[in-house]
C-alpha cells in the first residue's frame, strides 16, 4: 500500500468513528465482551453460539478452558466436527465428544446454555498435567433445533466431578482424556 492510500483509510476509518458519535457512559472506551449465545440466530430462532474467547495452547489450563468452549460450541450448532474440538483436544476425549454431539445432531437437538468450569492442576510433568474440574452444566437447555421448542429434561444435577488428562506435543497442549468420578462428588459435593 502506498503512503497516499494509507492515509486515505486512515482519514475514513477517522470518519466512520466521529459519524458513530462518542459517549458519555464511564465505560466508554473499554472492552465489551461478547455473551456465550450473541444475538445471531438460527432459523428457529435458537442463539448460535460463537467462540467468545480465544485460548492459547501453550498452558494445560488454556487448552483446557479452550477445549471446553468448543464443547460448548459443538453441542450449541449439533457440529460434531468443529474444529475447536480437534484444536484442543484429541484421543479418547475427542471421539467421545463427537460420538455425544453426533448423537444429539441425529435426533435433531442442539444444546444450549453456560457449561461453567473451574478447572485447578492437580499435577503437572514436563508433557503432562492433570486438571480436576467442577464440571457445571446446570444451566444446559435441550432444544429442537428445527423448532426452538425446549425439550423436558430432568431436574438440573450437580456438577460433575471430572479429571482431564492434558499432554504436551510439538509445544502445543492438548486435552487426551477425561475420568467421570460422579456428579456431587469430591471437590464439587455441596455444590
Amino acid at each position: 500500500m502506498t503512503a497516499r492510500g494509507g492515509l486515505a483509510v486512515t482519514a475514513m476509518v477517522c470518519v466512520v468513528l466521529a459519524a458513530c458519535g462518542g459517549t458519555d457512559r464511564d465505560d466508554a472506551g473499554l472492552p465489551q465482551f461478547k455473551s456465550a449465545t450473541p444475538a445471531t440466530a438460527s432459523p428457529s430462532g435458537l442463539p448460535t453460539p460463537t467462540p467468545t474467547e480465544s485460548f492459547g495452547q501453550d498452558n494445560p489450563v488454556d487448552a483446557y478452558r479452550g477445549f471446553m468452549q468448543a464443547v460448548q460450541i459443538a453441542v450449541g450448532t449439533a457440529n460434531p466436527d468443529y474444529p475447536g474440538l480437534a484444536q484442543y483436544g484429541e484421543g479418547g476425549v475427542l471421539k467421545y465428544w463427537q460420538e455425544r454431539v453426533r448423537g444429539w445432531s441425529e435426533d435433531g437437538q442442539v444444546i444450549l446454555g453456560p457449561l461453567r468450569i473451574k478447572p485447578t492442576v492437580e499435577a503437572r510433568a514436563r508433557d503432562k498435567a492433570v486438571l480436576t474440574d467442577c464440571l457445571d452444566d446446570r444451566g444446559w437447555r435441550a432444544y429442537k433445533r428445527e423448532t426452538g421448542q425446549v425439550i423436558p429434561n430432568k431436574k438440573p444435577r450437580p456438577p460433575l466431578f471430572i479429571r482431564a488428562e492434558v499432554f504436551r506435543a510439538n509445544g502445543v497442549w492438548k486435552v487426551r482424556d477425561t475420568y467421570d468420578f460422579g456428579r456431587g462428588k469430591g471437590p464439587c459435593a455441596g455444590t
